[in-house]
């Protein structure tokens, strides 16, 4: 099996995912997971592992995201007060 495989060779004893899925995905993914045990009855189709990542990958993205916001507000704040302290310059007086 690669390094980024879908299926693995060991299977856990127990296992609790909770999401709600479109039943014709849920249907898909036990068709998946059928099948690979008729080729290979020590295979299993890694689901949690996908998972897994998807949620570090959002959780991620989410991090990024929060970071530019807050340099935004930052700098939108330090403009606000930057601008309320200058005096009128001679051109507009």
């Amino acid at each position: 099996m690669s390094k980024n495989s879908v299926f693995i060779k060991s299977r856990e004893d127990t296992v609790t995912v909770s999401a709600k899925v479109p039943r014709s995905l849920k249907l898909r993914a036990d068709k998946l997971r059928d099948s690979i045990q008729e080729i290979d009855g020590e295979l299993s189709f890694d689901l949690a592992m996908l998972i897994r990542d998807a949620v570090e990958e959002a959780v991620e993205k989410g991090e990024r995201e929060l970071a530019r916001l807050r340099k935004t507000v930052k700098e939108e704040t330090g403009a606000a007060f930057g601008s309320a302290n200058k005096e009128p310059s001679a051109e507009s007086l």
